[in-house]
């Protein structure tokens, strides 16, 4: 195809790219076009297709000037790239020229490139793998937490109610001696020191028998989420149903049973909660090496980019943070103005230049090293993922197939996984021991991940219950 193409810098990142098409190929998409306009249009007064050919390029000018155009940037526009070797980072700005019977089109798109990526610093990396050992006394931890999990609350008679009990309550507010919306509760299960009411509600409560009528007097703090109570002082008048005691069962077979364990009762607990503290610990063992791997990258390769491909990139997380906080029962409007305030802008900008680095940088590790993924591969993990959807399965098997970019994103994650192992392999790796929980709050520092805000909290109670 007859064109003519010049790129002019613009900036560090930012090119114009002007393409100019000899006036023979646009005569010609004219002509294709006209022939089947006339196929297809009905004027009055003129038999199909014999409508003048003068009269149908007056008439629908701007339809086939559109469409030629359109035509003519989306057969050029990808040579144009490759001829002159420019790979854009984002989406481009297009301007289209005047186009015309018997003379040249040209158009401009103005694009910003991709960033020259230089790796240095993968070989040799020192990293820190931790050693854990998963004891009795970790596995006697969860057995604990699960027996928490099982213990009741059973009425008691007879005494005060102490901290830790439960009381099953009637409630009334009343502010300057007016009862107030939603201030109101009957046989309500209060847990005393739980911290589920405004501060200083519980704690008057400790020591009232069942049969008892205690008045609680709080002053609801400044920053209260229905503004109307903000800063008043109310006067609850309660009266006690119950009081109720937390029961815990016995580590036994008992409880086993009541996990879902079939057979071998408490020693086969142990031996599941084991099993499942030392997958806790491979795993936790290889995210933190992936997370000193990146963090290492990042520090030795710091990288300017391209403000157009950030946007897109903060564009994207943005979207999947709503989706997120939407799933979470967030209001859209609310998951929307939490996700476009400053502070979450800001950190998202963060993310995205984070991520998009590493992404680059991996990727430029992979070529450097000749690391690939097999399609046998990505079939694998695909079929992997398939299998844990169960009778879903064949509509996540239709979802691959008519989706190949999705494809290429698990092959892309394949691919990061391998780069990452291909560092660690080739670094200088020493041990440390440490426990699981040391491991655990190793793993709560903040995470750099190639290429991806916290929900607030959960939706409050009624305007004006005591809730905190």
């Amino acid at each position: 195809m007859s064109m003519d193409v010049t790129v002019e810098e613009k900036g560090k990142f930012d090119r114009e790219i002007r393409v100019r098409i000899e006036p023979g190929r646009v005569d010609a998409l004219l002509d294709r076009e006209l022939e089947r306009l006339s196929a297809t249009v009905r004027l009055p007064g003129f038999r199909p297709g014999k409508v003048p050919r003068k009269l149908l390029e007056s008439r629908f000018k701007d339809h086939l000037r559109a469409n030629v155009a359109q035509e003519l940037v989306q057969s050029t526009y990808p040579q144009a790239l490759r001829e002159k070797g420019v790979r854009p980072s984002a989406a481009p700005e297009l301007d289209l020229g005047e186009l015309a019977r018997g003379e040249a089109f040209t158009y401009t798109i103005l694009v910003q490139t991709m960033p020259e990526v230089v790796a240095v610093g993968y070989r040799g990396v020192g990293l820190s793998r931790p050693v854990v050992t998963v004891g009795e006394a970790e596995v006697e931890g969860v057995l604990r937490q699960i027996r928490e999990g099982q213990g009741r609350y059973e009425a008691v008679e007879g005494r005060q109610a102490a901290s830790g009990d439960q009381l099953v309550l009637d409630f009334e507010g009343f502010v300057d001696g007016t009862p107030f919306a939603g201030g109101k509760g009957e046989k309500y299960p209060l847990t005393l020191g739980g911290g589920q009411f405004v501060p200083g509600f519980e704690e008057q409560l400790l020591g009232s028998r069942v049969g008892d009528t205690p008045e609680v007097t709080v002053t609801f703090p400044d920053g209260y989420h229905s503004s109307g109570l903000a800063g008043k002082t109310a006067l609850f008048r309660c009266r006690i149903h119950e009081v109720r005691e937390r029961r815990l069962p016995e580590i036994d077979d008992g409880l086993a049973r009541s996990v879902g364990v079939r057979e071998g009762g408490l020693a086969k607990l142990r031996e599941e909660v084991r099993e499942r503290l030392e997958a806790e610990a491979r795993q936790g063992i290889e995210e933190d090496l992936r997370r000193q791997v990146l963090k290492r990258l990042g520090e030795v390769n710091p990288m300017e980019l391209p403000e157009k491909m950030v946007a897109e990139e903060v564009r994207s997380l943005q979207e999947s943070a709503v989706r997120d906080l939407e799933s979470k029962g967030v209001p859209v409007g609310q998951a929307e103005a939490l996700v476009r305030s400053q502070p979450q802008v800001d950190r998202l900008e963060q993310k995205a230049r984070e991520r998009l680095s590493l992404g680059l940088l991996l990727g430029v590790v992979a070529k450097n090293e000749g690391i690939t993924v097999a399609d046998a591969a990505v079939d694998a993990e695909i079929e992997r993922m398939i299998a844990q959807f169960g009778s879903q399965g064949a509509d996540m098997r239709a979802w691959f197939k008519n989706n190949p970019d999705r494809r290429e994103g698990i092959r892309g994650s394949l691919l990061e996984k391998e780069v990452i192992g291909w560092i660690i392999a080739n670094g200088e790796v020493s041990e440390i021991s440490c426990t699981l929980e040391e491991l655990r709050r190793r793993g709560q520092e903040p995470e750099t991940a190639p290429r991806e805000v916290a929900a607030p909290s959960a939706p409050e109670g009624e305007s004006g219950a005591p809730v905190g």
